[in-house]
């Protein structure tokens, strides 16, 4: 349940991304990110920019009303890159609140619990966007029990 999740305050570094952005509604996430990381994976190689940390998942709104959500699909790069739909996102180094899920993707939704509880319990304000970082390739991996997506949550400084 919500509360087996041991949150835990971390200093976020400064993470630049090369991302395609979208609105898009919940049961497009999964072939949305697929899509997306293998376009801006193909064009960082003809770019000869590499990737310096794990894909991730950049929630700027998640509407349960019109299940809806503003995500970027992210990798963390060494360089800038524009070009068609991919688009750079900075996120400056601040404080967050982040908890390590292990399970399928669409199991997540008790660690993001969690994370609203402990704003809320220590009377902190939600900043957008909600990380997600895809630390484990589902490729090599069969295994969804261990799968680990560590999810990042920030609060008004």
């Amino acid at each position: 349940g919500v509360l087996s999740y041991k949150v835990n305050p971390v200093d976020f570094p400064a993470k630049k991304y090369v991302a395609i952005q979208k609105t898009i509604s919940f049961k497009e996430i999964p072939s949305f990110f697929g899509a997306s990381y293998a376009e801006i994976q193909k064009t960082m190689k003809k770019k000869w920019a590499r990737a310096v940390g794990a894909p991730a998942g950049l929630y700027y709104s998640w509407d349960e009303v019109k299940m809806v959500t503003d995500v970027a699909a992210a990798i963390p790069s060494n360089k800038s890159i524009k070009k068609d739909n991919i688009k750079n996102i900075e996120l400056e180094a601040g404080k967050a609140f982040s908890v390590d899920y292990y399970g399928a993707y669409d199991k997540v939704g008790n660690a993001h619990k969690a994370l609203d509880l402990y704003l809320k319990k220590n009377g902190l304000t939600f900043k957008a966007p909600v990380i997600e970082e895809y630390l484990t390739n589902p490729q090599a991996e069969p295994d969804t029990s261990k799968w680990l997506t560590k999810i990042y949550w920030f609060a008004e400084q």
